[in-house]
């Protein structure tokens, strides 16, 4: 959108309980011109796309519309103040602000003893709620006190304890900070350096932990020093492949917000998408029921937290296409396979909230949907949940996911026995592989293989073909993460000892219980 349309955007954001506060309070504001400003608000507020042309004809013969822009300016800078009184009713920061400016006036007043009592409760709340920008600027407000009881012979405080709360603050500030600009900085690393890491060259990574400050876990005293430590090192090791720990340190990362309930009350989304990723790297380590115990979780805490759909839709939309996800995923690593029923309604609720996200939150959905009925021999459905995501027009699908998809329909048209198709399909799949930023080992075997098979009526070669393709997959990590909940070797398998691909996968799942693991 158009720079000009940043108020159309602003009205766009707001939630219905800010919306409400708004036109509560606008009038104390455009007294005598609350008429013009809400009137104003009301038909942007209509809008889908913002379009200046239906303002104009809509209020014609109005003052205000002579100088457009700058009412428009006014309103929004009228909603963002309205708006910071909102937030100052609940945020902490808020209020702590709120009460520096009153201590400041206080002082400058000679009111020391009203200044002295408000600083306590301010260094209550600052302490209780780790804010320790905010205990800095109270400590030095303390001494300020002390020494104006100094020159007043009420000396009751000691300096040197000062000094020491001081620097102990400062301390907690620097540590907390620095883990917060290394949590930001892994962010860049690793999306400026995605197509090394994934041909794996993993040397900007080893390099970016053997920061220090990684060694010594002791100098996270602070509840979000701690926070950005879970959070470094469940990202760095799921990118280096090493899933075990990936998962060890971002299931201490949600015991630790668990824990600690009022961390978890002040990051609410932290909260759930820390909750999502662990539910998929469950997957990755194969405690499949755990997933399932990730998935109550986010349920019951939108439930508790975000109960008003109307309001809070932004937000369920954010966390619907990974709660599907899991559960797909869970269905099919456990070999649930016939919870038809339950994976329609997967796909209703993630209709619900279709118009507040991007399309591309849906492919990884669409893939495992796709896998479930593959699995179910429905290769029908299978396809067309595939076609989905292969025929995006409008928006630019993640690459990893629009891959698996590809891939995916090569095998589909195999299983179906479609090799006219699959001959221009493979040649379509290669031409966008080698395209893209990478083109794996796993990805060129498949398409070798593919090229093979389309030329081959020998069954006894194509077997023979197949056995080889097994043994080189099983050497490659990739295919199996980046594939999702497709398990193609127990599909290869199942060709080549001519087996039923849903009972290869419940007999594997059998002997996985068996071995006390995928519990």
């Amino acid at each position: 959108m158009k720079k000009s349309d940043d108020l159309f955007q602003l009205i766009k954001a707001m939630s219905k309980s800010e919306k409400r506060y708004f036109k509560l309070h606008a009038g104390v504001h455009t007294i005598g011109e609350k008429n013009v400003y809400m009137k104003l608000f009301g038909e942007i507020d209509k809008m889908k796309i913002y379009d200046e042309k239906i303002l104009r004809d809509k209020f014609k013969g109005e003052k205000f519309t002579k100088n457009l822009f700058s009412s428009k300016k006014y309103l929004l800078d009228l909603i963002l103040k309205i708006l910071s009184s909102y937030y100052q009713e609940s945020s902490i920061d808020f209020k702590l602000t709120s009460m520096l400016d009153k201590m400041e006036i206080l002082y400058s007043k000679g009111l020391y003893k009203l200044y002295k009592n408000l600083l306590v409760k301010a260094e209550k709340i600052a302490t209780d709620n780790e804010k320790y920008h905010s205990i800095a600027n109270i400590l030095e407000k303390k001494a300020v006190i002390i020494i104006t009881e100094f020159y007043g012979k009420k000396v009751d405080e000691d300096m040197d304890k000062l000094r020491i709360e001081m620097s102990e603050a400062l301390d907690k500030i620097k540590y907390t900070y620095e883990y917060k600009m290394l949590y930001n900085k892994l962010f860049f690393l690793l999306k400026n350096n995605e197509t090394k890491i994934s041909r794996g060259d993993d040397s900007s990574l080893k390099q970016f932990i053997s920061n220090p400050l990684f060694n010594d876990e002791s100098k996270t005293a602070t509840p979000a020093a701690k926070y950005f430590y879970y959070a470094i090192l469940g990202h760095y090791y799921y990118n280096l492949g090493d899933y075990e720990n990936s998962y060890k340190y971002r299931k201490a990362l949600l015991d630790f917000m668990e824990s600690y309930p009022r961390y978890t009350e002040l990051y609410p989304k932290s909260y759930l998408s820390n909750a999502a990723n662990l539910g998929a790297e469950c997957e990755k380590v194969q405690r499949y029921e755990d997933i399932d115990i990730c998935i109550n979780k986010i349920k019951s805490f939108l439930n508790k937290r975000y109960a008003n759909h109307k309001d809070y839709k932004d937000t369920w939309a954010k966390l619907i296409a990974a709660l599907c996800e899991l559960k797909l995923t869970y269905y099919i690593r456990t070999c649930r396979f016939d919870e038809f029923e339950d994976v329609k309604k997967i796909l209703d609720d993630l209709d619900k909230y279709s118009d507040q996200y991007n399309e591309p939150r849906k492919i990884v959905v669409y893939n495992a949907v796709s896998c479930y009925y593959f699995i179910n021999k429905d290769y029908s459905s299978a396809l067309g949940y595939l076609n989905k995501t292969l025929n995006y027009m409008n928006t630019r699908p993640e690459e990893s996911g629009y891959s698996a998809a590809r891939i995916m329909n090569l095998i589909i048209h195999f299983e179906m026995g479609n090799y006219d198709l699959l001959e221009y399909t493979i040649k379509s799949t290669k031409n966008y592989l080698l395209k893209k930023n990478t083109f794996y080992t796993f990805e060129k075997l498949l398409i070798n293989f593919f090229i093979d098979a389309a030329n081959t009526n020998d069954a006894k070669k194509l077997s023979g073909k197949l056995e080889i393709l097994r043994d080189e997959l099983e050497k490659d990590g990739k295919c199996k993460s980046l594939l999702g909940a497709f398990d193609i070797i127990s599909w290869i398998e199942s060709k080549i000892n001519k087996k039923d691909f849903k009972m290869v996968l419940k007999e594997k799942r059998k002997l996985q219980l068996e071995s006390g693991k995928g519990n």
